[in-house]
């Protein structure tokens, strides 16, 4: 625990490795290559936490309001939870960048605010470890939210996504892409002569099974995006 009762302004790097670092009186952080991060650690002190420019990221928890008119703020260590005890503003320079690497907790990142979200700026959604979305993620939670991001910039395999900015929560939510290969026969995964084009699905590739086609896969290593199965006959692995 460390309390600082001056003024500080970081234009460089501020690591909380562990423990809280109390700041009294005020904090700005300018510059596009200035950082503070997370790592475990904490801020506190209750003041209003000014990221003009730069990137604040990690896990932990800041004790106070946090005003990003410039800066990128990026929960997680890739990824995690960054947890504002107090509202969190973004203005229309700010951005919030979060990481999606599966659907389970922890998977994700979450920007968790205890009081008033006001939202402007850009939202960015990105893959980790190349996961490709589908279904719903709660990336924020607050007391009360006003305005929404103006830009969204999404760079997962998966287009099909809508926002949702609740009155307690922000999700995001993804469809399952439509079908570009289409089962034409009963046959194995693998097998050419099972798909319309004669192309095997990819990983990047999201098949449809239908009418009464039955699909069976023998070989290891297939692979998809989303898989739609809606034929009368069953699909075996």
């Amino acid at each position: 625990l460390a309390n600082l009762g001056f003024t500080f302004i970081n234009s460089g790097t501020v690591n909380a490795n562990n423990g809280t670092l109390n700041l009294l009186a005020s904090f700005t952080q300018t510059g596009g290559a200035s950082l503070t991060r997370l790592n475990s650690g904490n801020l506190g002190g209750g003041i209003t936490f000014n990221f003009n420019g730069g990137t604040l990221s990690g896990i932990g928890t800041i004790t106070g309001n946090v005003n990003n008119t410039g800066a990128i703020v990026g929960p997680g260590l890739t990824p995690g939870t960054l947890t504002i005890t107090g509202n969190y503003t973004q203005g229309a320079g700010g951005s919030l960048n979060i990481e999606l690497g599966g659907a389970g907790a922890g998977q994700f990142d979450v920007l968790a605010i205890s009081g008033i979200a006001t939202l402007a700026g850009t939202l960015n959604i990105q893959p980790f470890a190349a996961f490709v979305p589908s279904g719903s993620f709660q990336v924020m939670t607050f007391a009360s939210r006003s305005g929404n991001f103006t830009t969204f910039n999404n760079t997962t395999a998966n287009a099909a996504l809508t926002t949702v900015p609740g009155a307690a929560d922000y999700a995001l939510n993804f469809s399952a892409a439509a079908c570009n290969i289409t089962a034409a026969a009963s046959g194995d995964w693998a097998s050419g002569a099972t798909w319309g084009g004669g192309v095997v699905p990819g990983a990047g590739d999201n098949p449809c099974i239908g009418g009464a086609f039955a699909v069976s896969v023998t070989t290891a290593g297939q692979a998809a995006n989303s898989l739609t199965v809606t034929s009368t006959s069953p699909f075996t692995v």
